[in-house]
This record gives structure tokens, C-alpha cells and sequence, in this order.
């Protein structure tokens, strides 16, 4: 069961170390016990070490096995874990050493009787070594058996191909401190315009991943892929049987240059879709949102765990909210008009400023990811720009993507007063 305290690299409830320091003491008294009775068999048979039939050499494995079980263990921190090749060593560890224990008590007790030692000087060492060579391998099974629950749990948690390195933090950040192994689909330029290539994202599709995180109308580049790649993502998720998180915040604030994507759980039985009041209604201070999803027993997981986080909304958010919903062409109009006049004032001050940065035009949201061409990093103009003006601009750094990039955002109607005085401070 000790095994399995250093290969998890939380921290160990003191019941469980105490039982791992134990088991370590069983292995070294099992070692002494081991290796007093070689010697007196080895000292009878003169010390011939390797007869034969190699039977002392596979006692000697045995002993050392034991001995580098209980040092690896020794040396590694049961709070941060040991480096990971000790983890994949110890790993193989359980699989074979009670077997191999098992053996070499079986051979001792074979020398002994074949040396003619007398039954007073191996019966008290051969009863603790059969004792603790049960506790080894009922240790190892114990192990096995954590350890398999341990991986189907990995499982769930190991692998997630997420849609984007730089988008909303907590979208991958979670995961990353769940211990989930996470994957990135980067983008590219093509056509002046960000893309993300469903080839790429198959490409980082593993044996174990169980979690695809997709982010369209994207934030921060204002990416939207085309329907027939909206259905390529969805087709290579179903071919693996990987659910799809689908953050749909700006959903409907598509431009008219790409139509309007259909919510995940419409088109994929293993989707989930999430939207609110936030981004498509301007009325973030509801603080409402949903999910959605075919799959009727994730749902039943999700409202579980919610009532550990909160128990219902405010009344009058959810009225307010269901006004919103139920004139949704009142509020998505409106906003996608402002949103149209504000990225063509920003292309015209583009046009004047192409010096200083490289606009890719987005497709779809409020929001593009522009590209800064000067000889300090994002943040720290952003920090500038802000102390001198007042006006803040949200840098690369905030989404983890290099120091040379910007969010634009195109959602308040003072853009334009905006870009005035930022013109007027870079020239």
C-alpha cells in the first residue's frame, strides 16, 4: 500500500504514512530475516554462492529488490513526489516483487532442508519471513487495487485536447490543477485572419483523453470556424467517444461574413454547451448562466456537485433573465450593430497606425487579438498606457501567449474617444 503514497503527489493523510513507514519496517525486518538465514544455509554449504541451478542469485535479487524499494522510498518527499522515473520504476515494482518474495522464501526453505539445518535454527526465521512475505503480497495487491482505481480516475482527469492556449483562464486552469494532463491546439495566421485547423486537433487526440474544450465565438481572437469544420471537431470527438465542453458565451454575435454556429448539445449527444446574460446580452451583472447537454447522466453528476457550490440564483436575475431570453432579437441587434460600427472605426485606425500593430480582422464575437510591433513587451505598455492615460489594454501575458500580442475589446459604444487618445499617445 506504500507504493501507492508516493506516487500520488498530494499530500498523505498521516493514518496512510504511518501504514507506508510500517510496511517499509516489515520489508527491512523481512530483508534481516532473509539474509540471516542465507548465511547460515550459505555457511553450511560453503558458501558456494552461485551453484548451478542459481538458486543463492535468485535470493540475492530478491534481497536487493527489497533493498532499493525501501531507499527509493526513503528518498523521495511524499508532499511534492519523487521525479517521475522513480514513479514509473516503482510502478512495475508491485506487479512482480511478492511473487519474487514468495520465491525466494520457497528457496531458502528448500536449502535448508537439502543443508540438513536443524528445524530450532530456521523455524523461528522461516515463520517470519512466511508472516511478512503474506504482508508483502497482500501490500502489492492492495496497491494493485488502489492503484487501478487511481487510474480509471486518471483516466477521467488525464487528458484534456484543449481548444485554445490563450481563452478564458479558468477554462483550462481548472484542469491544470485537478492534475489533468493538458493539451493545446494552437492557432495559425491565414488570410490576415486567426484560424484553428481541426487537423491540428486530431493530431493531439490521445489514448486517454476524455475532455475536448471548444470556445466559439473565441475570446480573444474572435474566431469562428466554418460549419463543415464545426462538424470535423465534432466528428473526431465521436469517433473517440470524448465529451466536448463548449464555451458559447458570444454565441450569436456572428458577423455576417460566417453564419450562426448551432449550440454543441443540438449536434453532439456527448456536448455540453455553456452561454449566459454575460456577453450576448451586455448584462453581466445577472451573473447568470446554463449548461446544457443531451447526456442525462453527466447532467445528473454536474447538479450533484453544484449543490456543494450553491443552491439556487436570485429571483429577480432569473426574471430579468427570461425577459432577456424571451426578446433576444432586442438585445443581440443592438449589440451587434455596435459591435460592426466599432471594428470598422478600428480598421480605419489601423489603416493610420499599421506601424504600430497588425490587426486580424475576427469573424465573429467583440473581441481580436492584435499583434503589437514595438520594443517593449505587451504588459509592460499596457502598464504605461494605463498610468498615462487611464485607458487599459488587456496584454498577452493575461492569456499566456507571448509578449507581443493585445485583446481588443469591441463591446462599449466610446470606442472611437478611445482610440483618439490612444492614437494621440503612440504618435
Amino acid at each position: 500500500m506504500f507504493y501507492a503514497m508516493y506516487l500520488d503527489e498530494a499530500k498523505v493523510h498521516d493514518a496512510a504514512l504511518g501504514y507506508g513507514y510500517l510496511t517499509v519496517a516489515a520489508n527491512l525486518a523481512f530483508f534481516v530475516c532473509m539474509g540471516i538465514s542465507t548465511i547460515c544455509i550459505a555457511k553450511m554449504d560453503g558458501f558456494d554462492w552461485l551453484p548451478q541451478n542459481h538458486r543463492y542469485f535468485m535470493v540475492t535479487v530478491g534481497l536487493v529488490s527489497i533493498l532499493i524499494t525501501n531507499f527509493l522510498f526513503a528518498i523521495s518527499k511524499y508532499e511534492s513526489g519523487p521525479p517521475d522515473w522513480i514513479k514509473i520504476l516503482l510502478s512495475s515494482i508491485p506487479g512482480f516483487l511478492p511473487l519474487l518474495l514468495l520465491l525466494s522464501g520457497f528457496i531458502l526453505l528448500n536449502e535448508a532442508l537439502r543443508v540438513g539445518l536443524p528445524v530450532s535454527v530456521y523455524k523461528l526465521p522461516l515463520a517470519v519471513v512466511s508472516a511478512l512475505s503474506v504482508l508483502v503480497c497482500l501490500s502489492g495487491l492492495v496497491f494493485l487495487m488502489i492503484e487501478s482505481v487511481r487510474s480509471e480516475n486518471k483516466k477521467m482527469e488525464k487528458n484534456i485536447s484543449d481548444q485554445n492556449r490563450y481563452m478564458y483562464q479558468s477554462l483550462y486552469q481548472v484542469a491544470n490543477d485537478l492534475g489533468c494532463s493538458v493539451s493545446f491546439w494552437q492557432p495559425t495566421i491565414s488570410n490576415n485572419q486567426w484560424q484553428y485547423n481541426p487537423a491540428d486537433l486530431k493530431k493531439l487526440i490521445q489514448h486517454n483523453t476524455k475532455l475536448i474544450i471548444t470556445n466559439f465565438p473565441h475570446n480573444p481572437t474572435g474566431y469562428s470556424p466554418s460549419i463543415n469544420n464545426y462538424y470535423e471537431i465534432i466528428s473526431i470527438a465521436r469517433q473517440q467517444g470524448i465529451t466536448i465542453f463548449s464555451d458559447e458565451m458570444y454565441r450569436f454575435l456572428d458577423h455576417p461574413s460566417i453564419n450562426n454556429l448551432p449550440a454543441l448539445y443540438d449536434v453532439y449527444e456527448n456536448g455540453i454547451s455553456l452561454w449566459g446574460t454575460a456577453k450576448t446580452f451586455g448584462l453581466a451583472g445577472l451573473r447568470l448562466g446554463w449548461l446544457t447537454s443531451k447526456n442525462k447522466i453527466l447532467l445528473k453528476k454536474i447538479e450533484s456537485f453544484k449543490d456543494y457550490l450553491s443552491i439556487c440564483n436570485n429571483a429577480p436575475s432569473e426574471i430579468l433573465a427570461t425577459i432577456a431570453l424571451n426578446n433576444l432579437d432586442s438585445f443581440v441587434k443592438p449589440n451587434l450593430k455596435k459591435i460592426k460600427s466599432n471594428i470598422d472605426c478600428f480598421t480605419k485606425f489601423h489603416q493610420r497606425n499599421s506601424h504600430f500593430f497588425d490587426f486580424f480582422k475576427p469573424n465573429s464575437g467583440s473581441t481580436a487579438f492584435i499583434k503589437l510591433k514595438i520594443d517593449e513587451t505587451a504588459l509592460g505598455f499596457a502598464d504605461r498606457l494605463a498610468k498615462d492615460t487611464s485607458k487599459m489594454l488587456l496584454p498577452s501575458e493575461t492569456f499566456e501567449y507571448g509578449t507581443s500580442h493585445a485583446r481588443i475589446g469591441f463591446g462599449r459604444q466610446n470606442l472611437p474617444e478611445v482610440l483618439e487618445i490612444l492614437e494621440n499617445y503612440i504618435n
